[in-house]
């Protein structure tokens, strides 16, 4: 027999779940569609960046890739020997960071719960979403602290000096899980100077996002002699430039000729053909490509072109950003496999790595795992299935394109500065990748919540009170 919860606790709770039925609805919906994923499908290894996570996972290091702070994420996990584990707590991290938009919505706007919830369904269900959720990529840490750290903010109209403190915390951690995350940051900061909260707030928010950021860098020295989050970042520019990159005009010298192409603007392939598949300039040099001095070569010739070819290095970032709101009408360059190079280096650039090796030493023998091995997807999906992908990438391009140019109406005409940060940390995560590495569709998923939040954080309650979200 099933009984009611009972005392003060239990009523609270039937309170809660009444005035939020139609949340709760789906929130339930939700969690059994990721509890159905979990237990049918073998989690998603994305080629390089999943073996590399993995691979670091085993063998604790600043990567000199990408930051560490995912694999770190899986070497929590790592005792317990299960993909599967790490696949459950992303999917709980997600939900979570739902709710909080859920009730930020409902504390903060005069929405009622059933489009507050409506609000939050393309996060909830989009397939682009949940795919990710299940593979081992930093997507699926970097998304929910990104919204974390709004929320945080957000919650009060002048949010104590925890709560930023908290932001300030998760921002660090997104920016090592992405490094993506380090100009949000930044926002952030500006966010509190605009709102005048006062030097307690902003001065807790810096410390507590500088301090892991440094402890970071400070490991990074320990490992590879200089203080930084990375050894790529002039790498993947150089991979981002290659796309309109003219040697003639430039004139670069002789140290940086090498990294030269004779094919001309326009016939070249996107911009990570240029760093990771072999055949071209970077990889033909024959040294480590993520060494220091390689690092710092490219760095020097990405800006050169920027500085040589502005115009053409901001026609290059509109198109790629373009193409997350409208790529089937939208020029791109042609893929790799399409002009015809061989497949990709499948290198994680982590000593001692071995992909199969390792997927078996973290899964604990499971052997199934590890078929993945060269293929987007332990199990790639089917025609129909890969349509509707390819339909729900190009809707919620579109969705987004929407929401972010009601953002901004929204944010002039109103004159409401909370809109702002969510929809600046949007922007952001669409622009970042676009003028520093390339266009990948699953760039834009951290962007979707943030942009629906602006939007839904037009509609304030009656007198811009504060709504308590607990019923009591």
């Amino acid at each position: 027999m099933v009984t009611r919860p009972s005392g003060p606790l239990g009523a609270a709770v039937i309170r809660l779940i009444r005035r939020n039925a139609f949340f709760a609805g789906a929130l339930v919906a939700g969690t059994a569609v990721r509890a159905g994923i979990t237990v049918t499908q073998l989690p998603v290894l994305a080629k390089n960046d999943s073996y590399a996570y993995i691979a670091l996972a085993l063998r604790p290091q600043p990567h000199v890739v990408r930051p560490s702070g995912y694999p770190l994420f899986l070497w929590l996990l790592k005792p317990f020997h299960s993909f599967t584990l790490v696949v459950t707590v992303q999917h709980l991290l997600a939900l979570v960071s739902v709710t909080g938009v859920y009730a930020l919505l409902r504390r903060r706007t005069s929405l009622p719960g059933w489009v507050a919830t409506l609000v939050v369904l393309p996060v909830m269900f989009g397939a682009w979403q949940l795919k990710m959720e299940s593979a081992i990529m930093s997507e699926a840490l970097f998304v929910p602290l990104t919204i974390g750290a709004v929320v945080a903010v957000l919650w009060w109209r002048s949010p104590p000096a925890w709560a930023v403190a908290l932001s300030g915390v998760l921002l660090a951690l997104a920016t090592l899980a992405r490094a993506a995350g380090l100009p949000l940051i930044l926002l952030v900061v500006g966010y509190l100077v605009v709102r005048r909260v006062g030097p307690r707030p902003a001065i807790a928010f810096t410390v507590a996002a500088v301090l892991p950021l440094a402890g970071y860098g400070l490991w990074f020295r320990a490992w590879h002699g200089s203080v930084a989050f990375t050894r790529s970042n002039g790498i993947f520019l150089y991979g981002r430039v290659m796309d309109f990159a003219d040697c003639e005009r430039m004139a670069p010298p002789i140290p940086e000729r090498g990294l030269c192409t004779q094919a001309p603007p326009g016939t070249r392939p996107k911009s990570d053909t240029y760093i990771w598949y072999p055949g071209t300039p970077l990889q033909s040099m024959g040294v480590d490509v993520f060494s220091e001095d390689v690092n710092n070569l490219a760095s020097s010739f990405s800006w050169r072109a920027i500085r040589e070819q502005p115009l053409d290095f901001a026609v290059t970032v509109a198109r790629d950003t373009g193409a997350f709101f409208a790529e089937p009408w939208i020029s791109m360059p042609p893929t790799a496999e399409e002009l015809g190079y061989d497949s990709g280096v499948n290198a994680t650039y982590v000593p001692g790595a071995d992909p199969i090796r390792d997927v078996r030493a973290y899964e604990g023998g499971d052997l199934l795992v590890a078929t993945a091995l060269g293929h987007d997807s332990v199990e790639p999906p089917a025609p129909r299935a890969a349509g509707l992908l390819k339909v729900e990438g190009y809707a919620t391009g579109l969705l987004l394109g929407v929401l972010l140019v009601a953002g901004a109406a929204g944010a002039v005409r109103w004159r409401r500065p909370e809109i702002v940060l969510p929809w600046a940390f949007a922007v952001a995560l669409l622009l970042i990748p676009a003028a520093t590495s390339v266009f990948d569709r699953r760039y834009a998923l951290p962007a979707i919540p943030q942009a629906l939040l602006a939007v839904a954080l037009l509609w304030r309650p009656e007198g811009d009170a504060e709504r308590s979200f607990v019923p009591r």
